[in-house]
């Protein structure tokens, strides 16, 4: 991948003027599309989606709940026209100058509005009127009823109030229009107010409420302040001159708004501006450039507008709450800018910097993309944009970033040396090696462990927004005056159309009724018995039709002409109230309604593209709150808007959905990396820091008692971001320093620093914010930016090198995740199994009743079998019993194997169950083992055999085998040391045979010193037995110890021979260059030329002195110290990283193999030169390595000729699969 920008940057290098033209044209395109996106104000499309949830949120688009801002004007005497002469006041001052902000004020009603209200009920009556309604009037129209409603109303009209009641008592004799009108009471949620000189004022006068309805929406913040401004000079202005007599205050949804925004933007602006010049000051002097910010920032900027024009060319708009949000996560882009500068700042070679930031930067950019991307799995169109948005941003910027800072950033190679500042330097050290550190950030782990799923997510905005004391003591004066003991719970009905909504308010309405009777809330505001649906007006009239039958309208108009007449009225007094009972009553359209002003049904209906809506409200009590939603909820087309239980259903949703997205994105990430490193232990080295990280973060936000919340848990995001980039460059850090064996992991950690102190600055710095939401954003970042700093600095460089570098410096492989956890699974069976075995055994045996034979015999069945099965537990590595001779064991002998691995004594014990070990003291020690072994008769020989001979015969006679390693201990590699003398001692003291057993792989399955049990084959093959008075060997112990060693040398040669085919190191050759850079194109040399390699062991004698010159990494020498383990190896690389790379490898320190480079040749003596080269080499050098000790040469590569001297030295002797071997003429 860094061939492919190196390309590029040189292309640019050479077509300077062309390039810059076409990079100019590309931003220019791409920032006219993103000129010309659309931007979506709406704040519930943060809201995640469901199938109630759309609903709801198309409630809430709908329906204006807290637009009003209420004028509460307090009496400070006692003459209530005090507070009238204020809202006149106030209601002319508002119309004077605010008459652009306000689009109408409520809270005076005209006396015209009044007639008109009545007049509507009077002329409607049929809808007024419910079943109870109509046994009241029944009631009410007996003869005595009626004369006596005659008699007041005669006494009335010729009073003086006759003048005004006239009108009412001649239109409506029986006073039904009353009845009506007791409906509108429902209109209000509470019976504290009166209509006092056109005003509503409490009962107490003491306050008066007027209602402002903005013209702008809540969200114009911008337009909004100016509006609030005005509107407190008039309050201020008029509490000055009612100073003592009335004073006003205000509150509101768009006061709050205001206020926020107003803190928002001085927090910012304060603390932001701070930090941003600290942060450019310490970016100028650390990069000595001034530019330097615009280089940095540019990248993020491209990402930036790619993003929107791709937005738009997908969608056409974004989501300005994605856009803001966005725009704080994309500081994680910053990140690639500072890594490519920080590597360029210390090097200064585009090759190399290429080489080390190219692929983790595009790593990073992906794999934080991905879990942005996650985002679209959340049901939130503005998190889905938010998602896309951050996603093509970062991608977008870490390949701008790739292509444009090289071209650049350019600064003096004398400077590159001095520059050490105080990030330097706190890069440089070693923060993995700190104890205190470790043990600290382990102990936060542990706790977090038990804590981090218990982060709350608090879903109650209140307190995420900025409260001013002066509207808090606002609302709590409106509380005091309303009553606001009680729960408000708000209900809207909805439909497709108007009449469908009123419909299911006027159901709700008769559900709501019931509930006040019950006495299950306290009072209800509904129009669902004033503004009724055509359905339900057609039932309405049915009933007005039935109760006013043709012989009770007669019956009624009769009685009260007769009895109006003895009282004084005229026949035709009563005419218009006859005429109403006999008019035809027809449903009335919703425009008939809408016509009365005093219904205000602009505060209760709305309809909107094709969607209609009703709201009602109930009061309740707190406690009860939850039981009347729940008996509600299933009401038809209804949903419920309470504040709190809103804010958890939904912002409830949206942290389910995060916690998901969590999910998502971590396997995501695992996926990526998966698929980049292609090796599980370096995606799990990499992903492991990030889930400790979030982990921690976790719990220490519960230990501190901060929760999540709409906004922050949003920024979490950019945490995880900031987490996988710090993991994603360590790991790489790490790869670098164990390919190379040098401090390179400084650099990362430098651009790391940087970082931190870059978002710590930009994000961090809102900790000092007064704004509850940019606090809370401020902290989590700040918890999760050191999190993830600390355990990248600590916990991933003690892990990288505990399972991968310190093991190759030991001269082990490095560890592979399968591997381990199977090697852990045997070994801890076999401990766990021997452990109980011994427990048992102490235990059992001494009371078992049965002959000590028989037990012994159990016994040793019981530890034959537990041995054998600990082998057969790993599947992944073959077991290859040779027993030609079909030996059974059942003579006495004494085994004699060679010995370099644990598992030796596996497999030797689960060959036959009466054997006897010769083991030493740490046999016997063992707490796992020890008294299993001790009980089974093992003898030590630490001391010395002589001493043992006795027991050792008394266990031969019970028929028991000895086993004994000649080697004495196990050793490094496959190579055989000398054979001691002891086993072969015995086999002539105690006359018994001697049966060879060779065991081949056991070096390589599990070396020694090594718990890790690796794929492969052991392959166990039973020699021929030699029988005690065989003299082949010698007569003595002394002559047959060397003549079976040299013997058992010479058997296990064939055998290598036999199964040692091309493929047989191919995974140990492999280990050597896992987890390094090259690793990829040693597989693919190994693939290539393995026949190759093959035969060019096959002309190497087992101890020959082999000097090696090539151009590789060195895989063939690795791979020859394996085939020929006696042979002594060095080797000459061309380059100096090459010989580093090659030195660090773990075979090169077990098997002693020296890399050195040509100035470092010393004058050894080699009789074999390798020759693996593509290069021409110089005639002078070639003469420097063919040494006169030197007796053959073998040429890699067909490429390379000789000169004559040479050619006429040496003749080829054999040429197969690209090889050609030479070997000195005699």
């Amino acid at each position: 991948m860094h061939n492919f920008f190196l390309l590029i940057y040189q292309y640019i290098r050479q077509n300077k003027q062309f390039s810059w033209l076409l990079i100019i044209a590309i931003i220019g395109l791409f920032a006219f599309l993103a000129s010309r996106i659309g931007f979506e104000e709406d704040i519930t499309r943060l809201i995640p989606n469901s199938e109630s949830s759309e609903i709801t949120q198309k409630v809430l688009k709908t329906v204006s709940f807290s637009d009003k801002i209420v004028i509460n004007i307090s009496n400070q005497g006692e003459d209530p026209d005090t507070l009238t002469a204020y809202a006149e006041t106030y209601i002319d001052s508002v119309e004077t100058h605010l008459s652009e902000f306000v689009q109408k004020i409520q809270g005076k009603v005209a006396d015209d509005n009044i007639m008109q209200l009545y007049d509507f009920v009077y002329d409607h009556l049929p809808f007024f009127m419910t079943t109870d309604d109509y046994e009241k009037i029944a009631q009410k129209i007996n003869t005595d009823s009626i004369r006596k409603i005659l008699e007041n109303n005669y006494k009335t009209l010729i009073s003086p109030a006759g003048l005004v009641t006239k009108k009412y008592i001649v239109n409506d004799p029986l006073s039904l229009t009353p009845i009506g009108l007791q409906k509108l009471a429902q209109l209000q949620l509470g019976d504290n107010y009166d209509l006092y000189n056109s005003f509503l004022i409490t009962k107490d006068r003491k306050n008066l409420l007027l209602f402002l309805t903005p013209t702008l929406a809540t969200n114009e913040t911008a337009k909004n302040t100016v509006f609030v401004e005005k509107l407190k000079r008039i309050t201020a202005s008029l509490n000055t001159k009612y100073k003592g007599q009335a004073e006003a205050s205000l509150f509101g949804a768009t006061l709050y708004a205001v206020a926020n925004a107003k803190q928002i933007k001085k927090d910012i602006q304060l603390t932001v501006s701070i930090a941003m010049s600290i942060l450019l000051l310490i970016l100028i002097f650390f990069y000595r450039k001034l530019t330097i910010p615009l280089i940095i920032f540019t990248p993020t900027i491209f990402g930036g507008i790619v993003a929107i024009a791709f937005l738009y060319l997908l969608k056409g708009e974004i989501s300005a709450i994605s856009l803001g949000i966005g725009s704080v996560l994309l500081g994680i882009t910053l990140d690639y800018s500072l890594h490519i500068l920080t590597h360029f700042r210390n090097n200064n070679n585009v090759t190399e910097l290429y080489k080390d930031v190219a692929m983790p930067i595009l790593m990073s950019s992906l794999t934080t993309a991905i879990a942005f991307l996650c985002l679209v799995f959340v049901k939130s169109e503005a998190l889905n944009d938010l998602g896309i948005f951050a996603a093509i941003s970062v991608v977008g910027a870490s390949i701008f970033a790739l292509i444009f800072i090289p071209q650049v950033y350019h600064f003096s190679e004398k400077n590159v040396i001095k520059r050490k500042t105080y990030i330097d330097r706190a890069s440089q050290i070693d923060f993995h090696k700190s104890k205190l550190l470790i043990s600290g950030i382990t102990i936060v782990f542990i706790i977090a462990l038990f804590l981090f799923h218990k982060v709350g997510f608090s879903t109650d905005l209140n307190t995420m927004n900025y409260q001013p004391i002066a509207l808090i003591e606002a609302e709590n004066d409106l509380d005091r005056i309303n009553n606001n003991k009680a729960k408000t719970i708000y209900l809207v009905s909805y439909g497709a159309s108007v009449n469908e909504a009123l419909n299911a308010n006027n159901k709700l309405y008769e559900i709501l009724e019931q509930k006040k009777k019950n006495q299950q809330i306290i009072n209800y505001s509904s129009i669902g018995g004033v503004v009724l649906s055509q359905e339900v007006q057609q039932e309405k009239i049915k009933l007005w039709n039935d109760f006013w039958t043709t012989n009770r309208k007669d019956s009624i108009q009769t009685f009260l002409k007769r009895e109006g007449s003895i009282i004084g009225f005229k026949p035709e007094t009563f005419s218009r109230f006859y005429t109403t009972l006999d008019t035809q009553v027809i449903p009335i359209d919703f425009a008939v309604y809408k016509e009365i002003k005093e219904l205000y049904l602009d505060e209760f209906i709305t309809d909107k593209d094709n969607f209609a809506t009703v709201v009602s409200a109930i009061k309740t009590l707190h406690e009860g709150a939850d039981i009347i939603s729940a008996s509600v909820s299933n009401t038809a087309n209804t949903v419920i808007i309470d504040r709190k239980q809103l804010n958890e259903t939904l912002l409830g949703n949206l942290k389910n959905d995060f916690n998901s997205l969590i999910g998502y994105s971590l396997i995501a990430v695992v996926v990526l990396l998966l698929i980049f490193y292609r090796d599980a232990m370096l995606t799990l080295l990499t992903a492991l820091p990030i889930a400790i990280t979030w982990v921690i973060t976790l719990g220490v936000m519960k230990i501190l008692a901060i929760d999540f919340n709409i906004f922050n848990v949003i920024i979490s995001t950019f945490i995880f971001g900031l987490g996988v980039d710090y993991s994603i460059f360590i790991t790489n850090g790490l790869i670098k320093e164990h390919t190379y064996k040098i401090k390179e992991l400084p650099t990362y950690k430098t651009s790391i620093i940087l970082s931190v102190i870059t978002t710590i600055l930009g994000v961090g710095v809102l900790v000092f914010a007064k704004h509850p939401a940019l606090r809370s954003i401020s902290i989590v970042s700040l918890i999760g930016i050191l999190s993830a700093v600390l355990v990248s600095f600590t916990i991933q460089p003690m892990l990288f090198r505990t399972l991968i570098s310190a093991r190759s410096e030991k001269g082990f492989s490095p560890l592979r995740i399968r591997q381990t956890l199977w090697s852990i699974f045997s070994f801890g069976y076999f401990s766990i199994g021997g452990f109980i075995i011994s427990v048992l055994s102490s235990l059992i045996i001494p009371w078992f009743p049965a002959r000590k034979e028989k037990k012994m015999k159990i016994f040793h069945t019981v530890i034959s079998g537990l041995m054998g099965s600990v082998l057969y537990s790993n599947p992944y590595v073959k077991k290859r019993i040779v027993n030609t001779e079909n030996e059974d064991f059942k003579k006495q002998c004494i085994i004699v194997a060679n010995h370099a691995s644990f598992l030796d004594i596996l497999s030797i014990g689960m060959l036959h169950p009466k054997l006897i070990y010769l083991v030493k003291d740490w046999v016997y020690n063992n707490p796992v083992f020890g008294k299993a072994a001790k009980l089974a008769g093992f003898y030590p020989v630490s001391s010395g055999i002589e001493g043992g001979v006795m027991h050792l015969k008394e266990k031969v006679a019970q028929g028991y085998s000895l086993i004994a390693f000649p080697e004495g201990s196990r050793t490094n590699t496959a190579k055989m040391s000398r054979f001691h003398k002891g086993a072969f001692y015995l086999a002539q003291e105690l006359n018994l045979d001697i049966l060879p057993v060779i065991i081949h792989g056991n070096a390589h399955v599990s070396p020694k010193g090594d718990f890790i049990i690796h794929d492969g084959t052991i392959h166990v093959k039973i020699l021929p037995r030699i029988i005690a008075v065989n003299d082949i060997y010698g007569t003595e112990y002394v002559q047959r110890t060397k003549k079976i060693s040299s013997y058992f040398k010479e058997q296990y040669s064939l055998i290598q021979e036999e199964v040692e085919n091309v493929d047989y190191y191919k995974k140990a050759l492999l280990n050597n260059y896992r987890y390094k850079s090259c690793f990829t194109e040693i597989k693919k040399d190994f693939t290539i030329h393995k026949n190759k390699y093959y035969k060019a062991a096959t002309h190497i004698h087992k101890k020959s002195r082999v000097l090696y010159y090539g151009d590789t990494y060195g895989q063939f020498l690795i791979y020859l110290s394996f085939k020929k383990p006696y042979a002594k190896l060095k080797g000459i690389l061309q380059g100096k990283e090459e010989v580093l790379l090659a030195s660090n490898c773990y075979s090169s320190i077990r098997n002693k193999i020296d890399f050195v480079s040509i100035e470092d040749l010393t004058s050894e003596k080699f009789n074999v030169l390798l020759l693996d080269t593509t290069t021409p080499i110089q005639p002078q050098l070639l003469e420097t390595l063919i040494t006169e000790d030197i007796k053959c040469i073998i040429v890699f590569s067909e490429e390379n000729g000789f000169s004559a001297n040479i050619t006429a030295m040496f003749r080829v002797a054999d040429q197969e699969f690209g090889l050609t071997i030479l070997n000195r003429i005699s």
